[in-house]
């Protein structure tokens, strides 16, 4: 089975940037398929634009546009292409420099379905900085990937702490419940608490209050709908929940940093 090394994914590469430790690239995935292979460190992979699927030994995934998935090292698998366009952008992280760190990324091992919206933000974010490549890009690509390894690490504390059962419901639901129907009243009747015990509670849990990860879960939603000409924003944003275009435009800038017209132009691009 192949081994895929440091910085080496199926395609072709138009963008790269290397820092300490760490790997940004953006590949346009050609094959209809892949080989069987596993790579020499763990990586994520966001889905810019197309439609995949990641498949292992155990489970497959599809991916549209704005999934997330992780990969962890030395794990099988291989990758099949739905859609004649795709491309991916790759966060490759050195493991001997994640252990020298003393960084230990708590997730299981195989391809791992990101659904939190905190993290897939941290992804925009990046992505976009990429494309800016400006004198301060390198720092800020720094600065967000410890944000996302600080994330990460409190899901070490979910499993080193007991879990509340309430919280595997609330992500449950946050997932798939229509965007009108994820409000404090709902979900808090839902599980049994009180609406402010459950607000209290939230953010020590999910390190944002329940109406900013609901709103980034929506923000989220929109994400595999941008590449959709036949939806205008406007559509969108009825779709994903908010008021109106305006609304979502204020929202995605604030939480994303850049407009969502700005960002349907660097999709279009691709």
């Amino acid at each position: 089975m192949k081994k895929l090394q440091t910085g080496q994914y199926y395609g072709e590469l138009s963008k790269e940037i290397n820092l300490q430790g760490l790997g940004l690239s953006e590949y346009d995935y050609l094959s209809e398929r892949t080989d069987w292979h596993y790579h020499e460190n763990p990586y994520f992979m966001f889905l810019l634009k197309g439609k995949v699927m990641d498949v292992n030994s155990s489970r497959s995934i599809p991916c549209e546009s704005g999934t997330l998935l992780f990969q962890n090292w030395q794990d099988p698998h291989y990758n099949a292409k739905y859609s004649e366009l795709a491309r991916g952008f790759h966060l490759e992280i050195d493991k001997d420099w994640l252990q020298a760190q003393e960084i230990k990324i708590q997730l299981e091992s195989g391809n791992n379905d990101i659904k939190d919206p905190i993290i897939v933000e941290l992804f925009v974010r990046m992505h976009r900085e990429i494309q800016e490549d400006d004198p301060i890009t390198n720092e800020a690509i720094q600065d967000l990937i410890w944000q996302l390894l600080n994330r990460l690490s409190s899901y070490n504390h979910r499993v080193e702490t007991r879990k509340p059962k309430w919280i595997d419901l609330v992500e449950q639901m946050v997932e798939e419940l229509d965007a009108d129907q994820l409000t404090l009243e709902r979900v808090s009747s839902e599980i049994g608490l009180h609406p402010a015990y459950f607000c209290r509670e939230f953010p020590r849990h999910f390190q944002a209050s329940f109406g900013n990860y609901v709103r980034k879960t929506k923000l989220k939603r929109t994400l595999p709908l941008m590449g959709a000409e036949q939806y205008s924003l406007a559509q969108i944003a009825i779709q994903c929940g908010f008021a109106d275009q305006s609304h979502l435009t204020r929202c995605f800038k604030k939480y994303y940093g850049i407009t969502p017209m700005r960002y349907r132009t660097l999709l279009q691009k691709l």
